[in-house]
């Protein structure tokens, strides 16, 4: 009886911990949006808003490959003012907005791609 006490004691302790560390995340996400929207409409130079949302998110996220990119459906480019690889800020650039680009895959489809290191 004792033991069974001890047991249910235990994952009820571990449902806690789990439990106030989904907070702990939500509450760290939360304020990571708040500061780069509030960063979006507060900062008007996009030289220093581009690093800044980099270094906020980076916070919660691991990122040593970022970019952001922004596209014109005028004339189907996509320019890319802010790009970090390798966690080292790389030259800008444009490019012909392609069929069959990951650019184009997640901007048309206007959700997240996460790529497996594991395969």
């Amino acid at each position: 009886m004792r033991n069974q006490t001890i047991d249910a004691l235990e994952k009820r302790i571990q449902a806690l911990e789990k439990q106030a560390t989904d907070l702990n995340v939500s509450e760290q996400l939360a304020r990571t949006l708040f500061l780069v929207s509030d960063s979006i409409n507060t900062l008007t130079d996009n030289d220093k808003l581009f690093p800044l949302i980099h270094r906020v998110l980076g916070q919660v996220l691991d990122l040593p490959n970022f970019y952001i990119a922004l596209r014109n459906k005028e004339n189907n480019f996509i320019s890319i003012p802010f790009c970090v690889c390798d966690s080292r800020v790389a030259t800008p650039g444009t490019g012909l907005f392609d069929d069959g680009s990951l650019d184009r895959e997640v901007m048309t489809k206007k959700q997240v791609l996460h790529l497996d290191r594991a395969g």
